[in-house]
């Protein structure tokens, strides 16, 4: 096994799952196979280890280009209009209270939103076969600009990453 794969996680049926480094923080990351008639076995779980490893690698190696698409899709912008919608602070300028009682404050720069942002979670998937992965990725924003949502991020077998907006 390689050294960012601590357990890989067998149960009698599924979900099966690994406990991995994500961005510095283990995650369970939870590995679905939407392939007809597959028997799942150690031996097949053991085979497949290499494409998780290289999909994990994937995320963490690519930390930056993850937030970028983020930013892209109007992150930031739309991190500001919710924290803005929140109660304001009585006692400071451009500063508003989230539902947690973090302070946020107006404007957001993109480094403190880079900051902000934290794999909750993850999913690889199996379509079709063993040569079409595609990766989900469930990240959440603290302080919480979003009132508990979170962004879905999609990682397709080519590595194109694209975010789905807000889901939750």
């Amino acid at each position: 096994m390689g050294r960012e794969i601590n357990e890989l996680k067998i149960q009698n049926e599924p979900p099966y799952s690994v406990t991995v480094d994500l961005w510095g923080v283990k995650k369970k990351v939870e590995i679905e196979f939407c392939i007809d008639d597959l028997e799942v076995d150690d031996n097949f779980l053991y085979s497949i280890i290499p494409i998780i490893e290289s999909r994990i690698s994937f995320i963490n190696e690519h930390r930056s280009k993850i937030e970028q698409v983020l930013i892209d899709d109007e992150g930031v912008d739309l991190a500001e209009e919710w924290a803005s919608s929140a109660k304001s602070s009585e006692d400071e300028k451009d500063c508003y209270i989230m539902e947690n009682g973090q302070k946020v404050y107006i404007p957001i720069s993109e480094e403190f939103f880079r900051n902000s942002l934290h794999i909750s979670g993850a999913l690889i998937r199996f379509e079709d076969s063993l040569d079409n992965v595609e990766t989900e990725l469930y990240i959440y924003c603290d302080p919480d600009f979003f009132a508990g949502h979170g962004f879905y991020i999609s990682i397709y077998n080519d590595n194109e990453i694209k975010s789905n907006g807000l889901f939750g």
